[in-house]
């Protein structure tokens, strides 16, 4: 059975060896057709359904690669500072309210509110 040919292992990738070895003990048992179709076919279908999940993972990262490389930005758009942030943090700062009403103020949550701040103080 070894003289399939390259396509098949190919195609098969890691299953190549493990489908000739039950190909070999199938026909060693004088299988009828119906019995090598009924039990080959779901493993090849199997086998061909992994290779097509590694190819198109493999697709999608050469695609997300690509796409970082020209300089998309991936995931949800971050919120926009508010336009009283300044005069929030002023506030929040001098201690006249909590992180939380700040928050509440901004119509964000506290963590949100958090990595907005510290952005805004990075960035001035």
């Amino acid at each position: 059975m070894e003289n399939v040919g390259d396509p098949a292992r190919a195609l098969l990738g890691e299953d190549y060896p493990a489908l000739l070895e039950r190909l070999d003990g199938l026909l060693d048992r004088d299988a009828s057709a119906t019995q090598l179709l009924d039990d080959l076919v779901p493993t090849v279908a199997a086998a061909l359904e992994r290779e097509g999940r590694a190819h198109r993972r493999a697709a999608q990262a050469r695609g997300i690669a690509d796409a970082r490389a020209r300089g998309v930005r991936m995931g949800r758009a971050k919120k926009a500072l508010p336009a009283n942030f300044p005069a929030v943090l002023e506030l929040l700062e001098r201690r006249k309210i909590s992180a939380e009403q700040a928050a509440l103020i901004c119509g964000c949550s506290t963590a949100t509110f958090y990595r907005m701040k510290r952005e805004f103080e990075t960035e001035n």
